[in-house]
């Protein structure tokens, strides 16, 4: 049997954000367009505020993966730009429905595919595949691993 665990810190962070942009959509929505407006700036500023919940999520990890290009051999042959949309790019891969509890040998090819950066994959792999290793790690300290026994 198999039983999916929830992230519950991703959770909270699209909740979060989600709360927020709803609550912010519906009295813009208000002002400007009465009843009907509040309805759909509710909306909206639901969708808007679950994705920036997401972003954040991203954020509250990056200073890790700034680091670690600073110290490491990354800096001398890319920009923090570049290396932060491979950082950001392994993050949010991990939590995608079709690479959840799955290991990065079965994926990377996959996300080697779907990389668009500007940079050459070989030269990015590393970055993504740090980021790919924390998020693991970090589903694992939270007990929000997916269960697939």
């Amino acid at each position: 049997m198999s039983e999916q665990q929830i992230d519950k810190a991703n959770v909270d962070a699209k909740a979060g954000g989600a709360a927020a942009g709803g609550t912010a959509g519906a009295l813009i929505g208000n002002v400007v367009g009465g009843p009907v407006g509040a309805g759909v700036g509710g909306v909206v500023g639901t969708a808007v505020g679950g994705a920036l919940g997401v972003v954040l999520d991203y954020m509250s990890a990056e200073p890790v993966f700034r680091d670690e290009w600073e110290r490491g051999p990354y800096k001398e042959s890319s920009t923090w730009d570049e290396a932060s949309a491979a950082y950001r790019y392994g993050w949010e891969s991990f939590n995608q429905p079709e690479y959840q509890g799955r290991p990065w040998d079965e994926v990377s090819s996959d996300l080697k595919s779907r990389w668009s950066g500007t940079t050459r994959w070989e030269d990015y792999e590393p970055m993504v595949r740090s980021a790919w290793d924390r998020r693991s790690r970090h589903q694992v300290e939270s007990g929000s691993v997916p269960d697939t026994r």
